[in-house]
């Protein structure tokens, strides 16, 4: 994979920054298509009332509370919300919900093992 055929989801530049990148694109661009994939692919947005039974949950903390969008939904709605920029971490073997503040919306990482297979499986 060259920078030619890739296109880049900004998103992983806002994180990683251009510099890491291209050294991801020259050393191992596989990580960058897993990147991508994973913002594309490795979450939802659901209402609080349709968590699973038993689910917990978590708020949804920014790594810049500065800078913290005063409108989370709004950027699920333009397609530029980026969960690389909070903190969240995903579980390898089961899903995780984060709360987006009282909008009763969740915010719903896939598991680490549902991406990597899902991810396997289209590569």
């Amino acid at each position: 994979m060259t920078p030619s055929t890739i296109t880049l989801d900004r998103r992983l530049s806002e994180v990683f920054g251009e510099e890491l990148i291209i050294r991801w694109n020259n050393v191992n661009p596989e990580n960058i298509s897993y990147h991508q994939y994973e913002l594309s692919e490795g979450f939802l947005l659901i209402n609080e009332t349709d968590l699973p039974e038993h689910a917990s949950t978590e708020v949804l903390e920014s790594y810049d509370p500065v800078n913290f969008p005063s409108d989370e939904l709004d950027l699920f709605t333009i397609g530029a919300f980026n969960p690389l920029r909070y903190n969240v971490h995903r579980s390898y073997s089961g899903r995780k919900y984060y709360r987006i503040g009282k909008s009763g919306k969740v915010l719903v990482l896939r598991s680490g093992e549902e991406l990597r297979q899902d991810f396997l499986s289209v590569a």
